[in-house]
């Protein structure tokens, strides 16, 4: 016995025929109803039937490949878990978005796509965020700042862009004993971060390996020391990252050669302050204004911050 969707195949196809003129060959028909009825869905085939006919119907340059194409769309978005919600998406668009629209998945799948948008997005939006709170004057630093800075370590170079790095617990532990904060506000809900009275620590690591390729200890480690928005970062800063440096040596974490960036952050920092210090080859502590960061990030990120500023992403954050 013939099922709907096996009937309602055929049935476009003659609709189609009969108001732009045109037939398929029985062969080409068939070889269509086959293809369309495996993509049939069971729900509303007369009602989406009617609708096709009234689109040839109004259409004039609409045809008989059209509606096969249209009858496949219709299908998969019964399937879909938006259902028919594009429709609404694309039904909001200028008729010139239909073209940039063609142009763009002609060259890419919607998945490739999907990436890199989600990619750049997920981007823009930290720096949209961190820019909207370091002008809080007394900011968070610890609850607001820190957890923003777990994914945008790609903010302070290319050279952090590896997703291998990781906050790393053993060396929060050994700066909270180191500045007695076991019980402290930086110990209860985030143990990754030390808090302390006017900043926060965060501490990153990506792993070294072995010719054997086994992981063999730490192979870079980078220091995010956030200041909080109304404290200037002065030499007494500088030499306290020198000092949590110094203690992961001593406790192992850290060896010998071992690359170690810390960053200071802050709203101001006091004058003649701002250099970069080196403590060897491998070790760099960096004082650094949390606009200089922005600014940095936003230029990795080719400036597209001003041409997406009113994009539903940006306005939403």
């Amino acid at each position: 016995m013939e099922t709907s969707d096996e009937a309602m195949a055929p049935r476009l196809f003659e609709v189609v025929g009969t108001l732009q003129g045109k037939s398929a060959s029985p062969e080409e028909r068939m070889d269509r109803t086959e293809r369309a009825s495996k993509a049939m869905s069971s729900f509303g085939p007369d009602r989406i039937a009617a609708f096709v006919e009234e689109v040839v119907a109004s259409c004039p340059y609409f045809g008989e490949k059209e509606a096969f194409h249209l009858q496949r769309l219709l299908m998969k978005l019964e399937h879909s878990t938006s259902r028919f919600g594009l429709l609404e998406v694309l039904d909001r668009c200028e008729s010139s978005d239909y073209d940039k629209l063609h142009h763009l998945l002609s060259r890419w799948s919607a998945s490739s796509a999907k990436l890199v948008l989600d990619e750049i997005e997920q981007r823009l939006a930290l720096i949209n965020e961190l820019r909207q709170r370091v002008a809080k004057v007394g900011v968070d630093e610890l609850h607001e700042l820190q957890p923003l800075f777990e994914r945008g370590l790609w903010m302070f170079g290319v050279q952090l862009e590896s997703v291998e790095f990781t906050s790393n617990l053993g060396m929060s532990r050994v700066l909270r004993q180191l500045f007695k904060d076991s019980t402290g506000k930086g110990s209860r809900n985030r143990p990754d971060f030390i808090a302390l009275p006017n900043s926060s620590v965060g501490l990153y690591a990506k792993p070294s390996w072995d010719k054997e390729h086994e992981v063999n200890g730490v192979g870079q480690v980078v220091v995010v020391e956030l200041k909080t928005t109304d404290v200037a970062i002065g030499g007494k800063d500088v030499d306290q990252a020198w000092k949590y440096i110094k203690e992961l040596m001593e406790r192992g974490y850290v060896r010998v050669g071992t690359r170690v960036d810390a960053y200071v952050l802050g709203n101001e920092i006091e004058p003649c302050e701002a250099m970069v210090a080196k403590r060897g080859d491998s070790i760099s502590i960096v004082p650094m204004l949390y606009e200089t960061l922005l600014t940095r990030a936003e230029t990795r990120m080719l400036g597209l911050d001003r041409h997406l500023r009113h994009a539903p992403f940006m306005l939403a954050a």
